[in-house]
């Protein structure tokens, strides 16, 4: 399959380490395209997430302010959805009502930090997506997959049920618009990019291969050693083995200091399979700090601090020593004042000093108050606005505690946090001046501990870091320990 792609159109292979301007270079290159006259819609921009895309379609908007049509800076689903004659995705809790019908437990979210969840639902169905995604069949991927708790026949129940609910229902998924693209080669697009490229599986290589057929040039950009989607289909065996007809490698790290260089550098010699792309950088302002306790990290009021863990069930525990200290973070993108609690808790404020609410706001502050219950909003009596946290007592105590330790440090609930708590995988992308990162991992996990795929989790870890990388001692016998 690999030596079957771009046979008719020249390819550019970018590799970029961590922190090496990638984005930068890209844009660069486009810059170059328009200037030679090259049109806006005549280059397709294909990257991972749609964020990634938003953000870059900002950037060569404020370049090219003339340039109006960016029509095909898509993601490659977005892009095959907009070709799709059924727009009707499936959505999660379709597959929630799929498998209850089974009988088959699942988990509520898909678990990125453990490739497949945990329960057998969640293997039968990565089996059945993967078979498609990897472009095998259904039993070699059973055979590849090798759970010992999915007996193949309920994995081909599974695949037959998803299907009769597709047909019955009119609905298709993600993958079923990367496997119904037919429509061949964009036509009058001359450049395709694509970004992360490390992260496509077999069928989006396929895609991508169909839909620049026609193309003058296709650039391949990504870093193997963040290739850590395999559990969802990716292969990196693409981006490293796929023929160029040129390649650059960008091997200086704009941002990582010299002592998480050299950390980041340990855990990548310990994986077999990669391009050689690093340059020891000459920024030497930070540090690499092993702690033995999270609850000794001192947080400054003014920096910015990212907290990895490798699996999602560990943010609990820090949950709870970031409440106890008193501090906003921001948990898998929501920060940790952003609930009803702490709404009734300035409506109630408000209330106190203007007299004035709404019904409905009213009714709110209603539900975590049984003194409240007997009063409409002007029936209030004077001797009753008091204090939200004497007031509102159905507010859970631990709450109450972590809200008032919160405001007596000076902080808002409409302040914006400064601490980011966050898997592995969900950082990936991102930077952070301070990062604080956990080495223990489940079981699920531990059973990895040496392959490729792990030790790359563990580099995107590390090369998150803008100054300062904190490791955290491990608690347990399950722990990463190439550090």
């Amino acid at each position: 399959m690999i030596n079957n792609l771009f046979k008719t159109t020249k390819t550019h292979k970018i590799f970029g380490t961590a922190g090496a301007g990638k984005t930068t270079f890209l844009i660069g290159e486009m810059e170059k395209l328009l200037k030679k006259g090259v049109k806006a819609e005549e280059i397709c921009f294909v990257s991972f997430t749609k964020k990634a895309i938003e953000e870059i379609t900002e950037r060569m908007k404020t370049k090219f302010p003339n340039e109006k049509v960016f029509k095909y800076f898509k993601t490659l689903h977005a892009l095959c959805l907009s070709f799709s004659p059924n727009k009707n995705l499936i959505v999660s809790k379709d597959l929630m009502k799929i498998a209850t019908e089974m009988g088959m437990e699942v988990s509520t979210f898909q678990s990125a930090e453990d490739g497949a969840g945990s329960k057998q639902g969640d293997k039968i169905m990565t089996i059945e997506s993967l078979s498609r995604l990897r472009m095998v069949s259904l039993k070699q991927q059973w055979v590849d997959c090798n759970f010992p708790d999915c007996p193949f026949y309920l994995v081909q129940e599974w695949q037959k049920n998803l299907e009769d609910y597709k047909e019955k229902y009119k609905k298709v998924d993600f993958t079923d618009l990367l496997l119904s693209y037919n429509n061949g080669p964009l036509i009058g697009v001359k450049y395709f990019i694509i970004d992360e490229a490390q992260d496509l599986s077999p069928l989006q290589w396929k895609v991508i291969n169909d839909m620049s057929s026609q193309a003058k040039k296709v650039f391949l950009a990504g870093d193997d050693d963040q290739a850590i989607y395999n559990w969802a289909g990716a292969d990196v065996n693409y981006i490293l083995n796929i023929k160029s007809d040129e390649e650059t490698i960008l091997d200086k790290t704009y941002r990582l200091p010299l002592q998480v260089y050299n950390v980041s550098r340990g855990v990548l010699s310990n994986i077999k399979n990669r391009q050689a792309k690093e340059k020891i950088p000459e920024n030497d302002n930070g540090k690499v700090i092993k702690v033995p306790e999270f609850e000794f990290i001192d947080f400054d009021k003014d920096q910015e601090y990212m907290i990895l863990v490798r699996n999602r069930f560990q943010t609990k525990d820090i949950e709870r020593q970031l409440q106890e200290k008193g501090l906003i973070y921001n948990l898998l993108g929501k920060s940790s004042t952003n609930n009803k609690e702490s709404r009734a808790i300035l409506l109630w404020e408000n209330f106190r000093k203007t007299g004035s609410i709404s019904s409905s706001d009213y009714q709110l502050v209603q539900n975590y108050s049984s003194f409240l219950r007997s009063y409409r909003k002007d029936e209030v009596p004077k001797n009753m606005l008091k204090s939200w946290f004497e007031v509102l007592n159905l507010i859970p105590e631990k709450t109450i505690n972590y809200f008032r330790t919160l405001l007596e440090n000076g902080y808002r609930f409409n302040d914006t946090p400064k601490i980011r708590i966050s898997t592995i995988h969900q950082s990936k992308g991102g930077e952070c001046d301070n990062v604080i990162l956990f080495t223990d991992m489940s079981k699920n996990t531990h059973d990895s501990l040496n392959s490729d795929d792990e030790h790359r989790v563990w580099f995107v870890a590390v090369s998150r870091a803008k100054k300062n990388l904190f490791i955290i001692r491990e608690k347990g016998n399950r722990y990463y320990n190439k550090f």
